[in-house]
């Protein structure tokens, strides 16, 4: 997925307007912590009186972007800028949400919206140009957060709420990458669904679904295959390995994708889209295999092409000649 654009600078030229050097330096402060954005509430806190705020914009120090929301005339414009605007123009505990917090979170599978969502309490209701209006009866503090300086819902919340967006076969591969970012944890997302009630798009089946199949310490590994290898020994009834295993290779510490320890099987999670055309990288792979053997260690290989089926039955293979040569944990499965 391609980087997420950032707003070009959140900083910006002082402006420097007598006789108002003393607001305007206040006014200076809060548009550099809100990408170049003040609304008329903050500008008049900050000592500008109705009249000079006119002055201003006739004079195109400041400019329009929503109603009683107003840039810096000159300050870099971005989408993120227009988010906050709307934000700030929607009011107290108005936060970005759906598919526009799914954007400022970078969830796989979302492009940048090109309507904006936000979320506000459920006796306001929200009438922007542009802008989708959610309302809710669970706004909770704990799932209101911020994100790149712009009010946003949580990542679990966030999740919740887009779930319904994502083909079914979408959901845990989503989650998992919020997971292997640490946007979220699994208690967190178990928390959040179960604070809420259905509701349109919210799919709580999908949420509850995908929590119910990652077990206590459940962790998604470095990678969407490892993370199916890792559900086929779950579903297969095998004992769970430990992932990314640190062992010294020719006294070079190295980790091996999932490994048992005591009986000395070392899976590796092998890809095409890994290696690609990459000489270097087979060879390197290659040379590892031989340097477990030399360990003592059996190598195990699971890529894209194999069932789950096939791997585990293999896999099952090597645990049961480990186990009858008094190797591990005899019996475990």
């Amino acid at each position: 997925m391609p980087d997420r654009p950032i707003a070009a600078g959140m900083s910006h030229p002082p402006v420097n307007l007598s006789p108002m050097t003393a607001e305007m330096a206040r006014l200076n402060l809060i548009t550099k912590r809100q990408r170049a954005l003040i609304t008329r509430d903050q500008a008049m806190a900050a000592g500008l009186s109705d009249a000079q705020i006119e002055t201003l914009l006739r004079r195109v120090v400041l400019v329009e972007m929503r109603r009683s929301v107003y840039a810096l005339a000159g300050a870099p414009s971005s989408w993120e800028q227009s988010l906050l605007a709307a934000v700030l123009a929607a009011g107290p505990r108005a936060h970005a949400s759906h598919g526009s917090a799914a954007w400022l979170w970078g969830f796989r599978r979302f492009e940048r919206p090109d309507q904006l969502d936000l979320l506000a309490p459920i006796d306001r209701k929200i009438s922007l140009d542009g802008v989708i209006g959610h309302r809710s009866r669970e706004l909770f503090d704990e799932d209101l957060t911020s994100r790149l300086a712009i009010p946003c819902v949580t990542p679990a919340r966030a999740f919740v709420d887009v779930a319904g967006r994502l083909r079914p076969d979408a959901v845990g591969s989503t989650l998992d990458d919020l997971l292997r970012r640490r946007l979220l944890t699994l208690e967190e997302l178990r928390r959040c669904a179960g604070r809420l009630h259905p509701g349109p798009g919210r799919a709580l089946a999908r949420v509850q679904g995908a929590l119910a199949d990652r077990w206590p310490g459940y962790d998604p590994g470095e990678s969407d295959l490892e993370t199916r290898a890792l559900r086929a020994i779950v579903r297969s009834g095998l004992p769970l390995p430990r992932q990314q295993y640190r062992i010294t290779l020719r006294g070079k510490p190295t980790r091996i994708d999932l490994a048992y320890p005591e009986e000395r099987i070392a899976i590796e999670i092998d890809s095409w889209e890994y290696h690609g055309q990459m000489r270097s990288a087979f060879d390197v792979d290659h040379i590892r295999r031989d340097d477990v053997v030399v360990l003592g260690w059996t190598p195990y290989t699971f890529t894209s092409a194999m069932s789950d089926a096939y791997f585990t039955t293999g896999l099952r293979s090597l645990l049961e000649a480990a186990w009858a040569r008094g190797i591990g944990k005899s019996g475990a499965a």
